[in-house]
């Protein structure tokens, strides 16, 4: 995923973070309750998918790590990793809190 749709991922998940936060505050409705429910789980389904991509990507890097340039690259793509870990989680944790 390059810069601009990586800042874009994380911007529409910040945005859902803070709409499941404002739900949270107050007593939204059934209906907003479960469209904010759908909304969080495609996004954590998103997430998931380029967290899997990237350790596939991370394997492949792995293997050439030598190179000064891949190894750069092997960093980059670790931190990103871990980011979406993280990201994902502080989400499904905010999804389950919405959910019960």
């Amino acid at each position: 995923m390059n810069g601009r749709a990586t800042r874009n991922a994380r911007g529409v998940t910040e945005r859902l973070e803070l709409r499941i936060e404002s739900a949270l505050a107050g007593s939204p409705g059934r209906g907003a309750s479960d469209d904010l429910l759908a909304e969080g789980y495609a996004q954590a389904l998103k997430l998931d998918s380029e967290r899997l991509a990237l350790e596939r990507r991370i394997t492949a890097l792995a293997a050439r790590a030598e190179d000064p340039a891949t190894a750069h690259e092997l960093r980059r793509a670790w931190l990103r990793h871990r980011t979406l870990g993280r990201e994902l989680a502080d989400l499904r944790a905010l999804l389950r809190r919405l959910k019960s």
